[in-house]
């Protein structure tokens, strides 16, 4: 028997029956304040050696129970129970045990996804921290890829693991954490599984025409792999490719639904869907169609309405009503018009799309006063068709104007306009070459309104010898071209005055003037003399003024004035003579003349 058991055993039997002996070990002589004395030079005293979770299984520890735990705090310690908790030999809290963990089996193992996880099976700790790590090295650790799966012991596991590649190996561990540390399960390995290319569900084709097609696929599964391109092709061989005619969708595995439009008349074509992915190129299931024949398209011509007068000629609306394609794809669509019937593309025309169905066309640039004959048309692979024709006469107002020599042109009006001290507008369109000192409107007498320009930039309303206000504008008025002028006084005297609509004078004037006496004349004013150039649309409203002298702009007029009580309006037309209010009688001096209008 070993020497060291038998001298413990007498120990023990002297410490039970003799209260207050001591015993040495190695010693003659045990010091007196010990009950054991153990004395040694090369050798020590060994404490029962427990793991962390040996130790807790002690029932009842007594205070002062004194072991060594093996694993806590990774290496191992000395402790002591207090009476209520295990303790250091240095009276600190005990250094906590790594946890005992194992990786459970990795399951549904796909292209880029696994389930994975493990056991808790002891920490003397909380864990604070759980999951797996992988990695396409051994021996992972939470430095690589991890998947964190809650705190706690126990068993655990993921949902689903993604972001893995396809066709790869991976090693992975579950891992725990706790206060001492973080502890490993053993190592597992697995591979990903290997893209296939993509699978189809169907494929079928709808509207047929007479150059095209739609086409409908369904991609039941990408296998694996991401479909980076999906599309159809076709050929008018069986099993085309995409070495054959193509159209590229997009990627995914979304749905393909495409309308194939440069197909010939008349013709069978092969079609199949593909998709390519990592795997390769997959194909579904070929199908065929014979597109129809072609013909002309149909279509109706749009009544004409809002003639207008604008600078530049006058402008229409008509358009048209395509009903049918012919069953091809339409090029252009619009309208056509010229001064004789029948027009056709060769004459002026709108551009207003390739659709079916109604349309608006704006018609420009007219002569005013002339018939014009409007047809809509359609074009496609076949031809032109073209709609029913319809005429009509552009906006007459401005048929003509009245062209003024400069030396003794002027129209005489009567009873003439008699503005007084009340609100009235003036207005009309104008035509020079020479802005210098002309007359626009005035009279013989004093007390009338006196209209003329100074130059190109200066405009004066002028009352007699005594008086009168000057207008400038912010910048000059081009020659050989058509403007619209406006003067206008409102009820509270303020005056302004518009070139087309825009170009303002830079100050509002106060015009107390009477104005009493009628303004007789047109083209003519006292102190100037007369007008050189062409006037038109000259409109007059007495009592009222159309606009407000404060606004910074106008409309540029293209249509009638609204009806005023109080308006007089003259409108120059067809005739030098005519008032189409009948409100003035217009004589002619006899030498102003009826011009065309352009350059207008």
């Amino acid at each position: 028997m070993n020497i060291r058991l038998i001298v413990l055993s007498l120990l023990l039997n002297l410490t039970a029956s003799i209260t207050y002996s001591q015993i040495g070990i190695g010693t003659n002589s045990p010091n007196s304040s010990s009950i054991v004395d153990l004395n040694t030079t090369n050798k020590a005293l060994l404490l029962p050696r427990l793991t962390s979770e040996q130790r807790s299984n002690i029932s009842n520890p007594a205070n002062g129970l004194v072991i060594y735990c093996s694993d806590c705090g990774g290496t191992g310690e000395t402790q002591v129970y207090s009476g209520t908790s295990w303790k250091n030999v240095m009276g600190g809290t005990v250094v906590a045990a790594l946890p005992i963990i194992s990786t459970s089996a990795v399951s549904n193992i796909s292209y880029t996804t696994i389930t994975a996880g493990g056991i808790i099976t002891y920490s003397d700790n909380t864990i604070s921290a759980r999951g797996v790590c992988w990695s396409t090295s051994q021996n992972p650790t939470t430095a690589n890829t991890t998947f964190a799966i809650g705190t706690g012991s126990g068993v655990f596991s993921s949902s689903s693991i993604t972001g893995l590649t396809e066709n790869t190996t991976y090693y992975l561990r579950a891992y725990a954490t706790n206060t001492a540390g973080t502890s490993y399960g053993s190592q597992v390995s697995f591979t990903t599984l290997t893209p296939t290319i993509a699978s189809f569900a169907s494929t079928t084709f709808s509207a047929v025409t007479g150059y095209s097609a739609t086409i409908s696929s369904t991609i039941s599964s990408q296998n694996g792999g991401n479909i980076t391109t999906r599309g159809v092709c076709w050929s008018t061989s069986a099993n085309p490719t995409t070495a054959n005619n193509i159209q590229t969708i997009g990627s995914g595995s979304a749905a393909i639904d495409y309308t194939i439009t440069t197909l010939a008349a008349n013709t069978t074509y092969f079609v199949r869907s593909y998709a390519i992915n990592s795997a390769g190129t997959a194909y579904s299931d070929e199908i065929n169609f014979t597109t129809g024949t072609r013909s002309l398209p149909t279509l109706t011509t749009t009544s004409i309405s809002a003639i207008t007068t604008v600078v530049g000629g006058n402008t229409a609306s008509s358009g048209g009503n395509i009903s049918s394609s012919g069953n091809d794809l339409l090029t252009a669509r619009g309208v056509c018009w010229s001064t004789s019937p029948n027009p056709t593309i060769l004459n002026t025309k709108t551009s207003d799309g390739t659709a079916t169905g109604t349309f608006t066309s704006s018609i420009t640039g007219l002569t005013p006063n002339t018939t014009y004959y409007v047809r809509a048309y359609a074009t496609n692979s076949v031809g032109t068709a073209y709609g029913s024709q319809v005429s009509f006469l552009s906006t007459p107002t401005l048929a003509g104007s009245l062209e003024f020599n400069g030396t003794n042109g002027y129209l005489g009006l009567s009873p003439g306009f008699t503005m007084g001290t009340g609100a009235f507008t003036i207005e009309g369109w104008f035509y020079t070459s020479d802005f210098t000192n002309k007359g626009l409107i005035g009279s013989t007498n004093s007390g009338s309104v006196q209209l003329y320009f100074v130059n190109n930039q200066y405009l004066w309303a002028y009352y007699n010898s005594g008086g009168g206000y000057g207008y400038q504008f912010p910048n000059a008025i081009s020659a050989n071209t058509w403007h619209y002028l406006v003067y206008n006084r409102n009820s509270d005297k303020s005056t302004a005055i518009w070139i087309d609509g825009t170009n303002k004078c830079n100050t509002v004037q106060i015009d107390n003037f009477d104005y009493s006496n009628a303004t007789d004349k047109i083209g003519y004013t006292m102190t100037k003399g007369y007008f050189s150039g062409k006037l038109t649309n000259l409109r007059v409203s007495v009592g009222t003024a159309v606009y407000n002298s404060a606004s910074a702009t106008i409309a540029n007029p293209v249509s009638e004035l609204n009806s005023l009580a109080a308006t007089k309006y003259l409108m120059l037309g067809g005739s030098v003579t005519s008032d189409a209010s009948n409100t003035q009688t217009v004589t002619n001096n006899g030498t102003v003349g009826l011009s065309a209008l352009k350059p207008f």
